[in-house]
């Protein structure tokens, strides 16, 4: 456990500070923020209106908040508050060598929630677009470790709590999509 700990901190290090550049200070910041990503979200339930009848669209939309609740609840309100750990923004050892770039909240790190919610949010979408997932997966993956990796970059998550929410968010929706499965082919079959 010692060695994946200081693998973790090790490679924060090389992510938070050695890729430091003045792109990186600037954009970062802006894309882990959930408000910017305002119009993809938006794109996305336009994409699903125009594509689908709107009974069908709403059972979609449903499904989709759903899946993120659930991830949202189970990394933030269960997880984190069972393991405890500390972000790297509070993390004593760090103190001095961690470049803090956005405000750092005071919850705690294991898993990243942004995470889990937006690998969760990848793969329910890959599943609901059907005969198109192939050529979505590089966008919902990339854009679900772009904001990953800028938690990391920020100094508000470990690489572990990345790698921990990601796989969460992906089990959880797996399992619910296992969960919906019956409503889902029923809406196939309307199509």
């Amino acid at each position: 456990m010692d060695f994946l700990l200081h693998w973790d901190h090790d490679l924060f290090l090389l992510i938070n500070k050695s890729f430091q550049n003045t792109f990186f200070d600037t954009v970062m910041p802006v894309l882990r923020n959930r408000y910017f990503w305002i119009p993809f979200y938006v794109g996305v339930i336009t994409y699903i209106f125009t594509r689908y009848s709107s009974s069908k669209a709403s059972y979609y939309i449903l499904f989709i908040v759903s899946a993120v609740v659930f991830t949202d609840l189970t990394s933030g309100q269960v997880l984190k508050k069972f393991v405890r750990r500390e972000r790297p923004c509070h993390e004593p050892t760090l103190d001095r060598i961690a470049e803090i770039r956005i405000h750092c909240s005071r919850s705690y790190s294991f898993p990243s929630s942004h995470a889990a919610n937006h690998f969760g949010l990848a793969v329910i979408l890959m599943a609901l677009f059907g005969k198109n997932r192939k050529k979505f997966a590089l966008l919902f993956y990339g854009w679900a470790a772009l904001i990953s990796f800028a938690q990391i970059y920020v100094g508000v998550h470990f690489p572990l709590d990345i790698i921990g929410g990601a796989l969460l968010g992906v089990i959880i929706v797996r399992l619910y999509l296992i969960m919906i499965a019956p409503i889902l082919n029923k809406l196939a079959i309307e199509t």
